[in-house]
């Protein structure tokens, strides 16, 4: 009987150390976040008190980020976060509000206040979202029911009854409902608003919620750039106390690291969107998604736990892959629709490379000399990003951590990079060999939120990772046993995590955060990245 429970327990300990450990089910725990709102340094949070730039009058309207200055005049000092404020005289080509500038389309001031218009959830089962913003786009999602006609505006208040609109362009649904407009031609870093709109007869009889995104700064700029992200949220566990604070910290981005959702006990198509339409639909999440854009990858529980792309159900996989692309809004490469991994620029602040570190994985190769973790293409593909990039950080988003975790951590390392060691050494070894400074290591998976050196001495402990989260999971009853020497922060606490970004200090810097969902702060540094 003792032996039966020894090993009972330690079956559950190598589960949850693999990050796995829970598929479906499970109970409540505290979420996490809150914090601070963006400064007007950043991008964030309405830079409607900046001033013009150097290029010129014109006629100027009032009101948000993106309707201020010259053509290619610098912009002036932000206001505080979520103020829109007094916008300067608008010119020809419009530069921002922040330190970052940005450039582009100045808007058109038209009449337009839809709050005016009834809010018809019915017609949007699973929210809105928006993702993968750039400099001057953002792919805009949402799943409509209604009857109407449907268009997706992107504007910013000025005014009493008016807005400045940015892009406006019909919104059609897929044969099942699925909307994604990559809307073009946004201002760059600007806090922009976007809505979908019914209309009936030629004229707007309903609306979608409200969203928020915020558009990069131009090559060029460095502004301090505030984002947040997490992993590991069970559909059992909503409402979800870290993702609702989340919703209010009026970060840039956000990403998604994976177990997004947890799909395990789908096989089909119909039943992989149930799984999503339940998680996506809710409203906590949905406060989370429509604060800000997101980048998102997937890690197992998006298709089944611990699935394997040797051996794993094409037609199941097929489903699961389909339902991923439907329910999220990433703007898939024309040459290769399935692909997950891509990367997007912030001005000369940062690049985010989304990796996909479950689909292309060979587990047969684990442990020869060309072990594939990443396809070789990929790791080829962020190699070279890597090289080519001026961006003062780097931050790579592997759903799976690459930190070497000790002890009973090792009983489930065939999952992580560390099993599949060649590759591991070969990356690390290049970004080491090549100099490449400014890289964080950000991931998830693991169902406990750490900030840890990616060795604990030697070769590459230079190199910081930070898990996201959980979001909301059990805690993996592991994360006590990591020692404080090399993981200088470890919880099982669902949270929320933030990061602030600032390349104009002196070494550049990267504030981490992680914050619970009472709102309280869990751990708080500056990390140098000289």
């Amino acid at each position: 009987m003792m032996r039966a429970q020894r090993w009972g327990w330690l079956l559950g300990a190598l589960l949850a150390a693999a990050g796995c450990g829970d598929s479906d089910e499970g109970g409540k725990s505290p979420g996490g976040s809150g914090g601070a709102g963006a400064t007007g340094g950043s991008a964030t949070g309405g830079a409607g008190g900046a001033t013009g730039g150097s290029g010129g009058s014109g006629a100027g309207a009032t009101g948000g980020v993106g309707a201020t200055g010259g053509s290619a005049g610098s912009a002036g000092q932000a206001g505080q976060a979520g103020q829109a404020g007094q916008a300067g005289q608008a010119g020809a080509g419009g530069s921002g509000g922040g330190t970052g500038g940005s450039g582009g389309n100045p808007g058109v001031e038209i009449d337009f206040d839809p709050t005016l218009l009834p809010l018809v959830s019915a017609s949007f089962p699973a929210g809105i979202q928006a993702g993968d913003p750039t400099s001057d786009k953002a792919v805009l999602w949402t799943r409509y029911a209604g009857t109407g006609t449907l268009l997706v505006r992107v504007f910013t208040p000025t005014s009493a009854g008016k807005s400045l609109l940015f892009h406006e362009s019909v919104a059609t649904p897929s044969s099942d409902g699925f909307v994604h407009v990559d809307a073009d031609g946004l201002p760059a870093l600007a806090d922009l608003s976007y809505v979908f709109l019914e209309q009936q007869g030629g004229t707007f009889v309903a609306r979608s919620d409200i969203g928020r995104v915020v558009t990069a700064p131009l090559p060029g700029h460095k502004a301090v750039i505030r984002f947040g992200g997490t992993s590991c949220t069970s559909n059992s566990r909503a409402p979800f106390d870290a993702l609702d604070k989340g919703g209010e910290l009026n970060l840039d981005f956000i990403i998604l690291a994976g177990d997004t959702t947890y799909n395990d006990s789908a096989t089909t198509l119909a039943q992989y969107r149930a799984k999503w339409q339940e998680q996506i639909g809710e409203g906590t999440y949905q406060k989370f998604l429509q604060s800000t854009a997101h980048y998102a990858t997937w890690d197992d529980h998006e298709v089944d736990n611990d699935w394997n792309p040797e051996t794993f159900s094409p037609t199941r996989l097929a489903a699961a892959r389909q339902t991923f692309f439907e329910y999220l809004p990433i703007r898939r490469a024309v040459s290769a629709p399935d692909r997950i991994w891509r990367s997007y620029r912030w001005g000369d602040t940062l690049e985010v490379f989304v990796l996909d570190s479950r689909g292309e994985r060979k587990p047969s190769t684990r442990n020869t000399p060309n072990a594939e973790y990443l396809s070789n293409e990929q790791l080829a593909w962020l190699q070279a990003g890597l090289s080519a990039s001026t961006a003062t950080f780097k931050v790579i988003v592997n759903s799976v951590p690459i930190t070497n975790f000790p002890g009973l951590f090792d009983l489930a390392q065939a999952d992580r990079w560390e099993g599949y060691a060649a590759q591991r050494t070969k990356l690390l070894e290049y970004i080491a060999t090549s100099a490449i400074k400014g890289v964080l290591f950000v991931s998830g998976d693991f169902h406990l939120g750490a900030s840890a050196t990616v060795e604990p001495s030697g070769a590459w402990s230079d190199l910081r990772e930070v898990l996201m989260g959980p979001g909301d999971q059990n805690a993996n009853p592991l994360w006590t046993t990591l020692p404080t020497s090399q993981f200088e922060f470890r919880t099982g606490t669902s949270n929320v995590t933030v990061f602030e970004a600032n390349p104009n200090a002196t070494p550049p810097t990267i504030k981490v955060t992680f914050v619970n969902g009472q709102g309280a702060s869990l751990f708080d540094k500056t990390y140098s990245f000289p």
